[in-house]
């Protein structure tokens, strides 16, 4: 994957990103202008599909943007957006 205007891998993504997204909610973003890599682990869909939250999407964008915010990272890239529902107005 590359990086999306709504992308999973948050705002603060670079264009030279790349990753992978799965069905489970995991993630994988390597960003290698920033120097970072970013791997989420869910399991968004125990103890059955069902259970699976419509709201996994907004979490992987704000915990990959947490990481980045994190280590000193704050330069959004302005190819990107939160997801609108994030926006504080």
């Amino acid at each position: 994957d590359s990086p999306l205007v709504e992308a999973s891998g948050g705002v603060f993504l670079s264009d030279s990103s790349f990753g992978h997204t799965g069905f489970t909610g995991t993630s994988l973003w390597i960003d290698p202008e920033h120097k970072i890599i970013v791997i989420l682990l869910t399991n968004a869909v125990h103890p059955n599909r069902q259970m699976k939250s419509p709201k996994y999407f907004e979490w992987r964008q704000r915990i990959h943007s947490g990481v980045y915010e994190a280590v000193g990272i704050l330069g959004q890239n302005p190819n990107l957006k939160w997801i609108k529902r994030w926006v504080i107005q």
